[in-house]
């Protein structure tokens, strides 16, 4: 599916016909290194607004010259896209679908695009300009993260809040008692640093995350600058774009596997005594001490059963709340 980077409106319809008809074909990382004249669109990654080897696949607010209007619109059958697929005949795109589509790529009623758009590369040197003015014992626990997408599509007013909520959900994964805010560089602070360690984090985390992450450069088109990148950092993906970090990394399994957490199966938790230990909460002793802070509800607002909520303290810092619904069986 596009990057936001495409999104110059609100894309939700464009995105229904965009998963329909073209992602079978178009919606996985395809390769970078096309030949000039090859017609094959890259719907998922952040170089579609840029023309692609001589292809013009979206060209923001021009519709009509945009490859991916032109391929829905040929009249020859066998230039028009979607293509025959799976030995099923194409039909060619309803009127009206191909119209959201173009509305979609003139930004009708969307946010102002920049006057200049950050490039991937931009990125990249940023990145690289910082690591190498690191300690060499620092750079296998830097990782970055982007938001030059969320520019390009026109959110730049709206990235301190992105900002924000990067660093609440990186916060959120920490197993560390003090806050640690990412730092801000690059090119309109587009590139956000996290050091593995403020956040109790280990190398093998993140390469859990950027062994599945879909935006990634196949290895055969690097430029020179993003090989030295990897290398500086020990780390074959050491950039990966915000949005799907945090889209990815609070979710099952990542999220708690990422926190370390005890019993679990498939990555799911499978019990409470195990993890209550590893964070120094000291339920029995509550209870025998009448230390337990209770709350019970007949109309919780969350469920249709009574629910009761507890607060423990913990022996280090912080405190942990539960929620338990009960309901007839």
């Amino acid at each position: 599916m596009p990057s936001v980077a495409l999104a110059a409106v609100d894309e939700g319809a464009a995105r229904v016909v965009l998963q329909r008809e073209c992602s079978g074909c178009h919606g996985r990382q395809l390769e970078r290194s096309k030949r000039k004249g090859n017609k094959e669109m890259l719907l998922d990654g952040e170089s579609s607004l840029a023309e692609l080897e001589g292809v013009k696949v979206v060209v923001r607010g021009k519709p009509e010259a945009s490859d991916l209007i032109a391929s829905l619109t040929k009249t020859d059958p066998d230039e028009r896209m979607p293509q025959p697929r799976d030995g099923k005949a194409a039909k060619p795109l309803p009127a009206q679908e191909i119209d959201v589509l173009r509305a979609w790529v003139r930004g009708d009623g969307g946010p102002a695009l920049p006057a200049k758009s950050i490039k991937r590369i931009e990125a990249v040197r940023a990145i690289h300009q910082d690591l190498s003015a690191a300690q060499e014992g620092d750079h296998r626990y830097f990782r970055y993260l982007t938001l030059h997408n969320l520019w390009n599509g026109g959110f730049g007013a709206e990235l301190p809040s992105h900002r924000a909520a990067v660093s609440k959900a990186i916060n959120s994964l920490s197993s560390e008692a003090q806050i640690a805010v990412p730092r801000a560089l690059g090119p309109e602070s587009t590139v956000l640093r996290i050091d593995l360690r403020d956040y109790g984090g280990e190398e093998s985390s993140w390469d859990m995350l950027a062994k599945v992450y879909p935006y990634d450069l196949t290895p055969n088109v690097l430029t020179k600058v993003e090989r030295e990148l990897r290398a500086y950092a020990h780390c074959s993906v050491p950039m990966i774009r915000a949005d799907w970090f945090v889209f990815a990394s609070l979710q099952t399994p990542f999220y708690h596997r990422l926190l370390n957490l005890p019993n679990t199966h498939d990555g799911l938790p499978t019990g409470d005594a195990a993890l209550e230990d590893q964070l120094g909460i000291p339920v029995t002793e509550n209870i025998r001490r009448g230390r337990a802070m209770r709350g019970a509800f007949t109309d919780s607002g969350v469920s249709g059963w009574n629910r009761l909520i507890e607060r423990w303290g913990r022996r280090r810092h912080g405190e942990d709340w539960d929620s338990s619904a009960f309901g007839f069986v």
